[in-house]
This record gives structure tokens, sequence and C-alpha cells, in this order.
């Protein structure tokens, strides 16, 4: 069955639509770009898989981000730059883990040669909280800026004219994930997420490789940043005259990169290797990458073809490699394919087979993407803007010695039958086309998502933007009969989410209901099966602890708690469960709530474990332990045959911002005060949550967890660094300010408590409160007085927080 979406909107470019490691689709259209995220509540038997989107409206600028320029001179002049109406020309999710919270983050290239980096702040769905982050441009100017400053004698005199050639971005591509060394997959999060770079060109024929950060990694202490870590430029291409003269002079002096395509990593002792493929004028060619140590480093260029290719070639990579670190190119043209075997060692080309494509396929090539789990050797499925409904398919199994044309993939057929309903509905006697915009792959590589707009070929077509409209349609990408299957690759829990409902959809029919019941043992034990261990390998890693560096490492830290809470193989089995319930909604708060504890167990014993000595200490951090032994007493005398009064056996740590009562640990996930005042307490440190604005959410469970702004606000130090306070002390009355600071939206502190808005110091110019002093006055100052006295400690509570980067529980990304 398919799951179709219709959109009031024309797509742009090729290539139109990407479908991100998280499950999340962007469509790039005119005047800006559609996000769909997929419905994540509990499944609804008489309901599909619905989609919400929001609007990012990429094409507009301020200018800051792009200054107003007076005309270029004709010698470097741009229509793009200069008079474009800034329209996404191209989009791509970049690998997992750069965005807050471990969401992707979007690249979108704008028909003014801008490349932005977006990204969401606090609730995803909702466009507001979207915003660019980065625009690459920059980071290009001041490169070679800071590069003809210092000698280089690489600029050209008139800098303020020709650094815009420099700047102009042509083309550019996501390194794929570094993955590490072979072991089972991991669902929600991964020990490390590797470094994010992306290569661009521009129009000085260079090739810059960057090195992205962001946030998510130092919650908060860092900012968003772009730093260039290598660079290589084409040589000239030597004309006829030396003055250009007529237009295909012109054009050969032109010879940007306007293809760049990244292909597989290969890791061997330490050493990841992987080959940059990219198209000029003149030829198609590729060079090693090696990254080590934070460091970039380049391999001669290797010639894979020459030929006037201009853009009438798409590249593609195998996502995989074959054996002895090999990796396929494929070279997509109008009437063929060419089979390009490369090695990643050294890029070196191995071996080229072409192949004659079946029918006519006009550029531009608007979606190319490999199945490479239904067969041995891989499935393309190829799609053209106005040619793919008049070919008689659109899947080859290729490989170095033949190419194999397939039946009419089951996305193909849903166009065609589209196509035949649009003409019968506008009595256009069959003459009508279909234009498909794009194709993209689920994250776990099971459906596929095609875009296509139908339209009269036998008249002008006119009318308000209104009336336009573009469907999406998403089925299955192979038949697995009535199983579900999970590819032995990382994958989050969205995505894993996103199947099993799919998986609901496809094969339980509504006149069969009682069938449901079936479901959830054979969902849960593939689950288990592809992303927790055996039992022995349950046996050996159970009862280990955690062994600190001296002096600690806030990197060695971080991978070797979550090795031991969340990647522990028992919690990784119960967290498949915790899933499985959420999604088949299952009556058994029982079962679920048992799953849950035994996760929060495991995570309690593992912090008692911790030598704090070699942790800088802290308020937060203090709480944190004094919970987690709280939690392993409280289970502990669950199971005792006599349970003992936990709340008689010390004092108790909280007390009710309200009423001041105490609140005694007797619930994992709620906390009352003796007057009967509740609230939820955090998935992780175990703290009620007393004030408003300091939560986020797993965007699967629901489960609360204090956010990234209040850790980061408790846990920063500077002037006014972090105090060891007793036990007995309310966490929430020891925010820096206790008067009520008013800003300009009415939010201030009172009593220690957040009445509306966000924490002083998190804000755009807003006061943000000293320490008091002993005369109890407070000095405000602005944010940017205070941001650059920011320095996180190694404490418990950073530590924590790091290594569980999404819901431990489930593995769901947090919103909020």
């Amino acid at each position: 069955m398919a799951d179709m979406t219709e959109l009031r909107l024309w797509p742009c470019c090729p290539f139109a639509i990407d479908w991100s490691y998280d499950g999340v689709v962007a469509l790039a259209a005119e005047d800006h770009v559609e996000i769909l995220f997929p419905n994540a509540e509990s499944y609804d038997v008489h309901g599909g898989v619905a989609w919400h989107s929001v609007e990012l409206r990429a094409n507009e600028f301020t200018t800051a981000e792009v200054p107003s320029k007076e005309p270029a001179p004709s010698r470097i002049f741009s229509i793009g730059e200069e008079i474009s109406s800034s329209y996404p020309v191209g989009i791509s999710w970049s690998p997992p883990g750069l965005a807050k919270h471990r969401w992707c983050a979007l690249a979108c290239r704008t028909s003014n040669l801008v490349l932005s980096i977006w990204s969401p702040e606090h609730k995803i769905r909702d466009a507001s909280n979207w915003g660019r982050k980065l625009i690459i441009n920059h980071t290009l100017e001041q490169y070679y800026h800071d590069f003809a400053e210092a000698g280089g004698n690489y600029l050209p005199a008139s800098f303020e004219d020709e650094a815009r050639v420099f700047a102009r971005i042509r083309a550019y591509t996501w390194a794929p994930t570094i993955l590490a060394q072979p072991g089972a997959p991991n669902l929600g999060t991964r020990p490390f997420w590797g470094p994010h770079l992306l290569a661009v060109s521009n129009d000085h024929n260079d090739v810059i490789f960057l090195a992205i950060d962001s946030p998510a990694s130092s919650l908060g202490e860092k900012e968003w940043t772009s730093e260039v870590v290598g660079t290589f430029t084409l040589e000239d291409v030597e004309t006829s005259s030396e003055e250009a003269e007529i237009f295909d002079e012109i054009m050969e002096k032109q010879v940007f990169v306007s293809q760049l395509s990244w292909g597989p990593w290969v890791v061997k002792n330490g050493l990841a290797q992987s080959v940059l493929a990219y198209t000029a004028n003149k030829y198609i060619a590729g060079r090693t990458i090696t990254y080590v140590d934070n460091n970039i480093k380049l391999g001669p260029e290797m010639i894979y073809m020459e030929k006037d290719v201009m853009a009438a070639v798409t590249l593609k990579w195998v996502p995989k490699t074959g054996t002895g670190g090999q990796s396929t190119l494929v070279l997509v043209m109008d009437e063929s394919i060419v089979h390009l075997t490369i090695s990643t060692l050294d890029a070196s080309l191995f071996s080229r087979a072409d192949f004659r494509l079946p029918g006519y396929w006009e550029n531009p090539i608007t979606g190319a993407l490999f199945d490479i789990h239904t067969r041995e050797s891989p499935i393309l499925h190829l799609s053209s803007l106005i040619s793919t409904a008049r070919n008689a398919t659109s899947a080859f199994e290729i490989s170095s010695s033949e190419m194999v044309a397939l039946d009419r993939p089951s996305w193909h057929l849903q166009i065609d039958n589209a196509q035949g309903l649009f003409s019968a509905q506008n009595e256009l006697a069959g003459n009508t086309r279909a234009k498909v915009w794009g194709l993209a792959a689920s994250p776990l590589g099971d459906h596929i998502l095609a875009s296509y707009s139908l339209h009269p070929s036998d008249m002008i077509e006119y009318g308000p933007g209104a009336d336009r409209q573009t469907t999406l349609v998403v089925s299955k990408l192979r038949r697995n009969g009535k199983q579900i299957k999970f590819p032995e690759v990382d994958a989050s829990a969205e995505a894993v989410f996103y199947s099993i409902r799919k998986y609901i959809d496809n094969y339980m029919d509504l006149e069969f209901e009682n069938r449901l019941d079936e479901a959830p043992p054979a969902v849960s034990t593939k689950l288990k099966s592809t992303y927790a261990p055996d039992a022995a390998q349950q046996e050996a890693t159970s009862g280990n602890t955690v062994v600190l560096k001296s002096p600690p490492s806030l990197e060695a830290l971080v991978t070797d708690l979550k090795t031991q809470a969340f990647l522990d193989p028992r919690s990784v089995r119960d967290r498949c469960d915790v899933l499985k319930y959420v999604v088949f909604n299952e009556k058994d708060p029982d079962e679920l709530e048992l799953s849950k504890t035994m996760i929060a167990y495991r995570l309690a014993s593992v912090i008692s474990q911790f030598d704090h000595a070699l942790l800088t200490p802290s308020l937060l951090s203090n709480h944190i332990k004094s919970f987690s032994h709280d939690a392993v007493r409280l289970i502990t005398s669950v199971l005792s045959p006599s349970p003992p009064n936990l709340a008689t056996e010390r004092e108790a740590a909280e007390s009710c911002l309200i009423c001041s009562s105490p609140i005694p640990f007797t619930n994992l996930w709620s906390a009352t005060c003796k007057k009967g005042h509740r609230f939820a307490r955090c998935g992780l440190s175990f703290l009620a949550l007393q004030a408003p604005g300091v939560t986020k959410y797993c965007n699967i469970c629901s489960t609360p967890f204090l956010s990234d702004e209040f850790l980061a606000r408790n846990e920063m130090v500077g002037s006014r660094g972090p105090s060891a306070q007793p036990e007995t002390v309310p966490l929430f009355e020891h925010m820096d300010a206790k008067p009520v600071i008013e800003s300009q939206s009415g939010a201030g502190i009172k009593g220690g408590v957040q009445v509306l808005g966000s924490f002083p110091g998190f804000g755009d110019a807003k006061p943000v409160v000293e320490g008091g002093a002993s005369d109890g006055t407070v000095t405000p100052r602005t944010v940017e007085e205070w941001r650059p006295e920011r320095v996180m400690p190694v404490t418990l509570a950073r530590v924590l927080f790091l290594a569980c980067d999404v819901c431990i529980y489930c593995g769901g990304k947090f919103v909020g």
C-alpha cells in the first residue's frame, strides 16, 4: 500500500527531495524548503502514517547574512549572485548528530550561490524554531582574506571585487559518517558521532574541505563553527587564444567543479580513507581523502574520463565498499551508465564497464539511489524530470560485468496510475506529462519516496499558485513477505518507529485486526536479534565498572559511561521492548514500567560506581549522585522480601518550591511532597522538575529530562562558579538571581523559580544577574558581557548528559 501526500507547491530543482537519518523529509520549493515529519503518535488501526510539515524561508536573507553589493565588473559578473531570486537549487541532510539533540542539520544551496546550514533549536516541528546557523560563504571569505594577509600572494589585488569569486559556492557534498570498527549495530545513539565534514567548490576552481562543529557536542559551551581543513585547486584549461572571444572559449575557461560526490569510508589501522569524485568541463576525476587525528590529507588527482561532461552526468557512489577496499562509482548519462571500480587506498581505477540505458533519459537526472539490501548486486533506481514515465523501467541491477533491467518498481507504477487518473479527470485524452523531481530512500532502506507533479502536454498550463500540486508517494523498496526485517546498520529510533508503522500498514489488513496481536512479539524478536547482542555477550559485559582516566578526559568519560550505561546489552533489549510498547500502544503498563525501571536501575548503578573525586564538584552533580543511590535502594527494596521504609532512611534531599515541604524519594518517575504537590522526575538525574522551561522531552515516549540550557546554566563557571551546596538545599533555589528581573516579555525569576520565559543568560541582550552580594544587591549584565566567561568543567552532570544524548529508555531524540 502506498502512502500518498499532496502538497500545494512545485519543486524547483533536480534532486529536490532528501530523507534524513532521523526520518525527516526535506523538499525544495520555489520560495521555501518544506520540512515533513512522520506522525509520531501511537498507531491507530484506522489511519495511516500522516506527515506534519513546516516551511523554511530559505530564500530570505538579512543584510547581515548577505550584504548588499555594487554590481560586479563584467569579467566576474554572476547572474545568480546579482539578480537571482535566491530559490533553493540543492538540499541535503547532514550525517547524524550535528544539530541540537543529535538531529541532522540541513544544508541548502540557493541560486545566489550561497550555502547555508539550517538547524532547529527546541521544538523541531515549529518553523519559528528553525534558523540559519552558518553561511559557509563567510568562512571562505575569511579564509582567503587571512591567507592574503599572511603573505600567501593568493588573492588578486582588488580584493573587494575578486573576493566574490572565492566565496561563490557552485557545488557541495557531505562526507559520509566515519563508522567505528565493525560490531553490533546501534539503536538510537552511537559511541562516536564522528567528524562532520563538508566539501565545496567555488568559482576560482578550488575545492575546499570544511569541518562543521555545533553546540550539540558541548551542551551549549561551543558555538556553530566551520573551519577550513584542506583545499586543492584545478589547473587552468588552455584555450586556443589568449583572450576568449567566443562563447565556447569563455566556457572552457570556466573550469569550476560542477559536481562533487564523496564515497564511503574504509577504516584500517586508525586511518579513514575515502575518495572524492568531481567533474570539471572536460573530465571526471577523483582524489583520495585520508582523515587522521582531525586532519585531512589529499592524494594525487586521478582522471577517470576525459569528456565534455558539463552538467550532463550524475555521479553516484554505491554506499558500501567491496572486498579489498574497493568502491563503486556510477556515472549516469542520458544514454548510458558507466560503472567504475575504484581503489579507496589510492583512488586508482580498477575496472570500467559501459552499459547502454534502455530508452532515452533526458537530462536533468533528478534522482538516483541504490538498494543494497535486496540482492547481491546493488539495484539502481533512476528518475529523470520528464523521461521517467516514458521508459519501460527505472530499476537496474548493476555490477562490473552486466546491467539487468528489472520490472517497473512500485513507485514507477504508482506514477503511471496517477498520470492516467489525471488524464481522465481533466479529459486530456492521454496528453499528460509526469515530472519526477526526486527520489529518496528511507533511513533503513526499506521504502522509497518519489516526488512528482502532473501536467498537460498539449497546451499551455496556467493558473494561480494555489493550484500547484506535488505528490509524495512512499512505497516498498523490496518485498519481504509477512516478515519485518531490520538491516544490520546503525539506526535512529525514529527510523525504526517509522518502519514498524509502515509494516503494520502494509500487512495488517483491517478485516483481520486480531492479527495485530501477532505483530508485537515478532517485532520485538527482530529488534533484539538485530540490535542486542546474544546472551553470551551479555554475560561477558555484565558487571563491568567504569574506569576513569587520570587525569580524566571528557571524551573518555563520555565514551565509558555511554558504553556501560546506555549500550549495556541488557538495557538495549529492554529498550527494544519499550519501543515496541510505544509503537503498538500496548495496554500493559506493568511490563512497560518494568523495562524502564531496569534501564534506570542499571544507569543509577553505573553512576554510583564513579570515582567522584576525579570530577569537578557541583550542586547538580551532588544531587545526581544522591538520587542515583536512592534509585538503587528503592528498586532493591522493592525486590526485597521485607522492603524498608526508604523515605525515612535519610533526610529528604528536595523540598517543594510551592510549600517548602520535603519531597521523599519514593518513585522513579514522579515526586510528591508531603502536602500533595506533584512533579515529574527527570529520566536521567531523577530530580523533581519544579520549574517551567527547564524540560526537554523524548520525541517518541515523551519521558521528561532536564534541558541542556538548565544544565549549562548550573554547571557553567566563570565569575560565578558552581558551588557544592549541601544536598538538603533545593537545587532550583540556587539559580543565580532570586529577585524578579523583568525582561521585555515580562519574564523573571521569583524566589528561585522561573515564572515565564528563559533562564537568565539565555536570550538576546536580556539582563543577566550576577550572584547576590552580602548586602543583597545584584548587578545586571548583558548576555554579550557574560558569554565570553562561559567555561563548563568536567562534572558528573555534564558527562551524564553528553553520554545519554538520546532517550535512554526508547532511543528517541529529544525535543525542547
